[in-house]
């Protein structure tokens, strides 16, 4: 039997097209990741996603806090997911995966535990550069607030706990469920506590600049601390406090 030269080329022409077309099947690109920033749930959980900016980390730096524990670490994006295990407070992890939910939340699936739902946290009070940035739970004036803010970071990072002490304000509850009444109870504490590496990482980072603020108070880190006006035993005019610390272990 002969075959035409034109029936050939015909038919290689078709073979090379259904090949061209099986090699492209299932595969779909991952479309760029946009949901960043804060966010939380009903259950003033928080979470935050933004994209990283060290070089030997790709992906989206995710903080979150979640039933009182604190965990951050960069993930990188899977499909159309951002997936990976998150180091927290006393050597604890947990592996999340993070993908978009409705018009502008994210779900968060944690392996072998709950599910949370987060929805953008409103930021009216929180876009400003106005002096009263954050009224949400202060009188303090922005630059105020941002001070007292890089006096508690550069302590913290320092591991100066007799500064830390002075600025809490007491009862305070630390990780794992440990409260301390005064300031000498928390330089007992922390007499044999240094600052966890990965914490460490978020608070070196950490601006002390148009921070995160709700009605619980100013987020520092991904939760590493909190601040918020309070009155204490000594004075019944509000200042500015530290009312949550984490992040310590022992040496």
């Amino acid at each position: 039997m002969i075959i035409k030269k034109k029936s050939i080329a015909a038919f290689l022409t078709a073979l090379s097209l259904c090949l061209l077309l099986l090699s492209g099947c299932g595969s779909t690109e991952a479309k760029e990741w946009t949901r960043t920033g804060y966010f939380s749930d009903e259950n003033n959980n928080f979470l935050t996603v933004n994209p990283s900016d060290e070089e030997e980390y790709e992906g989206f730096y995710v903080g979150l806090m979640i039933d009182g524990d604190s965990f951050g670490w960069y993930l990188p994006q899977e499909g159309d997911s951002l997936h990976g295990t998150i180091p927290g407070d006393q050597d604890e992890e947990i592996t999340v995966t993070v993908s978009e939910e409705g018009d502008d939340g994210l779900l968060v699936k944690v392996d072998g535990g709950e599910t949370y739902h987060f929805l953008p946290t409103a930021d009216e009070d929180t876009s400003s550069e106005d002096a009263g940035y954050y009224s949400m739970v202060t009188s303090m004036s922005k630059k105020n607030v941002e001070a007292f803010a890089r006096t508690v970071r550069d302590a913290y990072l320092n591991g100066d706990w007799a500064e830390i002490a002075e600025l809490i304000s007491y009862p305070i509850t630390l990780y794992p469920d440990v409260t301390v009444n005064n300031a000498d109870e928390f330089l007992a504490y922390t007499s044999d506590k240094v600052v966890d590496d990965s914490d460490r990482q978020v608070m070196e980072e950490e601006t002390c600049e148009n921070m995160f603020v709700n009605g619980q108070g100013i987020c520092m880190g991904s939760g590493q601390i909190w601040l918020s006006d309070v009155a204490t035993d000594i004075s019944t005019e509000m200042n500015m406090h530290i009312i949550a610390v984490s992040g310590l272990v022992e040496k």
